[in-house]
């Protein structure tokens, strides 16, 4: 006779991938780091703030996720923005 297969946690467990850890800070607090370091102290386009966390911090940030905390930052007065000749917003140090 052949022994039945019981579905149980462990059985289930090892077919599923796991998830992968948190490798790091979130790309608000990388945003945050970029501004206590001064980097908004010349005029910065979304994707050059995203270079610049991938060159200096080695930290790949997209664009849409720091987006709503840029927009949060020139609403509270910690930034002030301007769009520049391609129709891009560059965010400065208010």
């Amino acid at each position: 006779k052949r022994k039945s297969v019981t579905n149980t946690a462990d059985s289930l467990d090892s077919t599923k991938p796991k998830k992968k850890a948190a490798s790091g800070a979130d790309p608000v607090s990388v945003l945050r780091k970029l501004y206590d370091e001064g980097v908004f102290s010349k005029p910065r386009a979304i994707k050059d703030i995203c270079a610049h966390a991938d060159t200096n911090l080695a930290r790949k940030v997209k664009p849409n996720e720091i987006s709503g905390k840029l927009a949060r930052m020139v609403r509270d007065g910690e930034l002030a923005r301007k769009k520049n000749a391609d129709g891009q917003y560059e965010y400065t140090k208010a």
